[in-house]
């Protein structure tokens, strides 16, 4: 059933692709599929991340990866396979293959508008899986992953414009250790070339809203940034963007219940409420990037 939902929502990156009018410079139309397979060898001393007793072993991982990208000169379509298959040369129950599958869509209607589109699927096992990410580590527990994005873009001015995007994304553990959980987002960027004030730079305005989801909370969080990108070269460039922050929470919890017995009070057990907390800070971003053929 799940992997069935995960089939209708990469369907729905690259529905209608064929049916779009693609113009009639055929010159500029792109066609490519490319495979490859990727073999990694491994070696760790603590396979569960533990402080009492750790683990070592061997991890052999094969890799093969289909990827076919389809341009034009106002469509572009992408659709990536990987399956990356682990084996455990001494914990052999932990061998398990993940998937990972994603496409993407963006078609212009007008040289000022287009629209763009992606989704993606994901299922993997491995305890390291968001280690590098955030630093995280999980049971070997299998977790399904999906992500969807819709959104658009429109230009008022050759200096001028504005993005507006629409995402989810949600997680399912196969198991009870984990709670489910799933987000949804909304947010808008406006962009201005200041190239009239500074060389190469483009400032932008953003705005975004997240609801986040799962079995025992909720969570609303609000951002306002303000920043800019520039171009040092051809190739090379920053960014930094910074602002606030606001987020409003909603959680299950337990507060004691105590008995009053002659000015003495006992505690008697707990009773489940609902708590809310809120808060307000700084938010920010800084990187650098690199764009090459």
């Amino acid at each position: 059933m799940k992997e069935s939902m995960s089939a209708r929502w990469l369907a729905m990156v690259l529905l209608g692709a064929a049916s779009l009018p693609q113009g009639n410079n055929a010159v500029a139309e792109e066609r490519k599929v490319t495979a490859s397979i990727a073999v990694k060898q491994e070696y760790t001393d603590n396979l569960t991340y533990s402080t009492v007793d750790p683990v070592s072993d061997w991890i052999t991982t094969v890799s093969p990866k289909l990827e076919v990208v389809n341009n034009s000169e106002r469509l572009q379509t992408s659709l990536k396979a990987v399956l990356d298959g682990a084996t455990y040369w001494d914990n052999k129950e932990l061998n398990d293959v993940d998937q990972d599958f994603s496409g993407s869509l963006r078609y212009g209607f007008t040289p000022r508008t287009s629209v763009f589109s992606s989704a993606g699927y994901r299922r993997d096992s491995r305890s390291d899986r968001d280690f590098n990410d955030t630093g995280l580590v999980f049971d070997a527990v299998e977790r399904e992953r999906y992500n969807l994005a819709l959104g658009g873009n429109y230009s008022f001015s050759e200096l001028t414009a504005l993005q507006l995007q629409y995402s989810h994304a949600k997680d399912d553990y196969h198991g009870n250790r984990y709670s489910d959980n799933q987000s949804h987002g909304v947010s808008g960027t406006l962009s201005r070339n200041l190239s009239e004030y500074w060389e190469n730079a483009v400032g932008r305005l953003s705005l975004g809203a997240t609801r986040y989801d799962s079995d025992t909370s909720q969570t609303d969080y609000y951002t306002s940034t303000i920043g800019v990108e520039k171009s040092l070269t051809e190739t090379i460039g920053f960014y930094v963007d910074g602002g606030m922050g606001y987020t409003e929470s909603t959680y299950d919890t337990f507060e004691p219940v105590y008995f009053n017995f002659f000015g003495t009070s006992f505690l008697v057990g707990y009773r489940p409420i609902e708590a809310q907390e809120n808060g307000i800070g700084f938010t920010g971003r800084a990187g650098l990037t690199y764009r090459d053929e």
